[in-house]
């Protein structure tokens, strides 16, 4: 049996794999990326937040019989300057590597657990740090982009609602075309 577990920029989620039974997934909200912006850094009650979720999910999926855990991160672990320090937090916690996965796997990934394979779909994945809109087609990613923006990295910002558009619409120019 294998378990995920992804460290993101507003919460660490757990998902076991149970093959064809029930399989919720498990959430603790941790912020990671609160204040990045502000700081470039995580922030100390975050970091040990999540280093502390994202072993008790060890644990638990552990316990339920996992024999693969798989870690990874995004955008906050990317961006911040203590990213590092925060993956080498999870080893000596966990035992395990994180998986610090770039803004293009990310957007793949987001692409292919939402749309699966057949059909053409576009996926906006919107993170806390950061967004991945993807378009593909029968399981194939045609084109994907990810933009330095989400919903804890635009709260941080505190901006009125038109400054906030605003920044938004000056990211959607780096969009392909094709999404």
């Amino acid at each position: 049996m294998r378990a995920v577990i992804d460290i993101g920029s507003n919460s660490v989620r757990l998902m076991i794999d149970r093959g064809l039974k029930l399989n919720p997934k498990k959430l603790a909200t941790t912020r990671l990326g609160g204040g990045l912006v502000l700081t470039g850094r995580i922030d100390v009650q975050a970091f040990s937040d999540s280093v502390r979720a994202v072993a008790g999910f060890c644990r638990e999926a552990a316990g339920a019989g996992a024999d693969e855990i798989y870690v990874f991160a995004t955008e906050a672990v990317r961006a911040a300057a203590n990213g590092a320090d925060f993956c080498r937090a999870v080893k000596e916690a966990t035992g395990i590597d994180v998986d610090v996965v770039d803004g293009e796997t990310e957007a793949r990934l987001a692409y292919l657990g939402a749309a699966g394979s057949r059909g053409r779909y576009t996926v906006i994945d919107a993170g806390g740090a950061s967004t991945e809109i993807t378009t593909g087609a029968d399981g194939k990613v045609l084109a994907s982009v990810s933009v330095k923006t989400g919903a804890v990295r635009l709260k941080s910002l505190r901006l009125s609602l038109p400054e906030t558009a605003a920044c938004i619409d000056g990211l959607l120019t780096d969009i392909p075309a094709v999404c």
